[in-house]
């Protein structure tokens, strides 16, 4: 994803021409031996310039070739207006100009390009006596290059060319793996997790929604098997998910936890209900810096007559 200021496109085309300028430059989209006007000769003789031409030329072409007939004759149109904004603003040749105005050029053309799309196939187990499941996941590049993509749909089948029973919506998640080459995802993480968190035997699933520096939020969903469908009735939030959750099955408890800072941290502790068939939030343990007292304090909270109240603060000493 390419997020340009002028601001930054100036500074960036300053440190393109940091490379140095050279009469045998090579020329991208024309032939340097028939360069004509200033402008045309300015891109020849200048190597980061003649390479912004080349990249942009081959990203237009790129674009225009994977539209409608309609659509790449107003693409034309839109270049050809540009190549006469560029000879407008850019009258007196000055490289540092032309450099500037290829590189917002490029990021415009860059980001209209379709997103690269990667289709995962995955197969689990709910329980013994069932048969697999098949998943399939679509993801979209958000970011190629920090490896962060979008999960835009999770298709359920229960065999492996049926229509799908149920489609899922993931969220973004960064992928450390190679996601074009990896082949098999059994003991990989691609935002998918299994685990039995309402206790009837069957795993349900948690779809990893986002992620920050130091935790990975989930929405959880319990799988019925009557309907074969995995719902979002559980008792937390489905919307923005949780953070970092754990089960506990000897209590059948579910103790989401995130950090927000080297002492701030934040735990919530939910009790499954069997009878509702969703968690019950009855408790919060919240670590921080107190300014008032200039200690690291920890606030516990818990449900009194169905509101959450303080019934505990106490220094903590973090090691």
């Amino acid at each position: 994803m390419i997020r340009t200021t002028i601001k930054f496109l100036i500074a960036g085309a300053i440190s393109l021409l940091a490379l140095g300028s050279s009469e045998y430059a090579r020329a991208a989209s024309f032939n340097c031996e028939k360069a004509a006007t200033e402008i045309e000769k300015a891109i020849c003789g200048n190597n980061a310039l003649s390479d912004l031409d080349s990249e942009v030329g081959n990203t237009y072409k790129t674009l225009r070739s994977g539209l409608s007939a309609e659509q790449a004759e107003q693409l034309k149109r839109e270049q050809t207006r540009w190549l006469q904004q560029r000879n407008a603003d850019c009258a007196n040749a000055d490289a540092t100009c032309l450099s500037a105005m290829y590189q917002a050029r490029l990021a415009d053309l860059q980001s209209r390009l379709p997103a690269e799309t990667v289709t995962i196939h995955l197969t689990h187990q709910l329980h013994a006596d069932m048969p697999p499941l098949f998943l399939t996941l679509t993801l979209k590049a958000d970011d190629v290059d920090t490896n962060f993509w979008n999960v835009t749909a999770i298709d359920i089948r229960d065999k492996e060319n049926a229509p799908p029973l149920q489609t899922l919506e993931g969220g973004t998640i960064q992928i450390l793996d190679d996601i074009k080459t990896v082949t098999d995802w059994t003991d990989r993480w691609i935002g998918v997790e299994w685990n039995d968190l309402n206790f009837d035997g069957y795993d349900d699933l948690l779809i990893a929604l986002s992620q920050g520096m130091a935790n990975t939020w989930y929405r959880v969903l319990f799988y019925q098997p009557a309907s074969k469908r995995f719902t979002q009735n559980t008792g937390l939030d489905a919307e923005n998910g949780v953070p970092d959750p754990e089960v506990i099955p000897e209590k059948q408890q579910l103790v989401t936890s995130s950090r927000s800072s080297a002492v701030g941290y934040f735990s919530s502790f939910y009790q499954f209900d069997a009878t509702r068939g969703q968690y019950q939030l009855f408790r919060e343990e919240e670590t921080g810096y107190d300014e008032q007292t200039d200690k690291v304090m920890l606030t516990i909270r818990e449900q009194v007559n169905g509101q959450m109240q303080t019934i505990d603060r106490q220094e903590v000493h973090p090691e």
